[in-house]
């Protein structure tokens, strides 16, 4: 190793590794993965809030599931490494624990409470089904010819006997708080009713956006405030980076979002989380209403709102970007 690469590797601090959250609800955390999106806190209704930043009736597959949280992909979704570009493909994610309880409550199809012995043998299923993708059948348990490299050496590499993992399911309280994932994961009517009532109680409106949506909010005028939010928004970021009118939706998000990475101001999961959040908004939110007078019933439409008015935050309060 180069003293300029060793230099570089000694400078990196913990907010500069991808899965670095930081201070949460419960604790200071770092998972282990390099992912498009982070759940930055923990709860119920903000897994709901990952899903529910796509249409009614959008199904996900899961992708990856690293220290107990696991991340999807938008069905249609890209194959094979581009499943994780956030430019090719759309993704939720969640902690373990969220989702089970999003589960419990009605909120979400297809996710299941599992033991880790359960969860253990569902992802060496798993293992197993990538090996036997790669090429010609293998002789018996493609486990077996799995090896690591140590110091420039293959060597075999033995998993643990499965009796190793929790398997008790009389024990209190329950040892099934490990995700198992049944097909495609949708909300639910009842997610979505959860979600909107979530969002759309006790919101604030920035005061630099009052004078233009108060009045249209109070005639219920939601697919207008809407569409007023998003031009401020796209006005926002535009000032923000110093670009014209000639570049707006995706392209302009893009744009932002490649300045705040490369003005390091915020750690990079938070950057990614505010990639997606501004992503999904003007996709799902901002251009269904862009082009169309629509009525929307009151919950959903307070929540579509909420959203709007977080994203014209996140850009207020990061201010001009150098």
């Amino acid at each position: 190793m180069t003293n300029q690469r060793r230099n570089k590797r000694d400078s990196l601090s913990l907010a500069d590794h991808p899965g670095y959250l930081g201070l949460t609800s419960k604790g200071v955390i770092a998972i282990h993965a390099d992912w498009p999106l982070y759940q930055l806190d923990h709860g119920a209704m903000t897994a709901l809030e990952s899903f529910g930043s796509y249409p009614v009736g959008t199904q996900f597959r899961l992708l990856d599931d690293i220290d107990r949280c696991a991340l999807f992909v938008r069905e249609p979704a890209a194959d094979g490494r581009d499943a994780f570009d956030p430019q090719k493909s759309w993704h939720a994610v969640a902690w373990h624990e969220d989702l089970l309880d999003a589960a419990d409550a009605g909120h979400l199809h297809g996710v299941e409470r599992l033991t880790e012995r359960e969860f253990e043998e569902r992802r060496r299923d798993s293992i197993r089904a990538s090996i036997r993708a790669l090429g010609p059948t293998l002789e018996g348990d493609p486990l077996e010819h799995l090896f690591v490299e140590v110091h420039g050496e293959m060597r075999p590499l033995a998993l643990p006997s499965l009796d190793e993992y929790d398997d008790e399911d009389d024990d209190w309280p329950s040892p099934k708080t490990w995700l198992g994932v049944t097909g495609s994961v949708e909300m639910t009517p009842a997610g979505w009713s959860a979600l909107d009532e979530h969002l759309g109680t006790g919101f604030a409106v920035p005061e630099s956006v009052q004078d233009r949506t108060l009045p249209l909010l109070s005639l219920g005028r939601f697919d207008t405030v809407v569409r007023e939010l998003g031009a401020i928004l796209e006005t926002r970021m535009r000032e923000a980076v110093n670009l014209d009118s000639r570049t707006y939706g995706l392209s302009l998000v893009n744009a932002y979002a490649a300045r705040v990475a490369a003005s390091g101001a915020l750690p990079n999961a938070y950057g990614r989380a505010v990639a997606g959040e501004l992503r999904t908004t003007m996709a799902f939110v901002r251009n269904e209403f862009a082009h169309q007078v629509a009525d929307i019933p009151r919950p959903r439409g307070l929540a579509l709102v909420a959203r709007m008015c977080r994203a014209v935050e996140i850009i207020e309060a990061m201010g001009p970007l150098a």
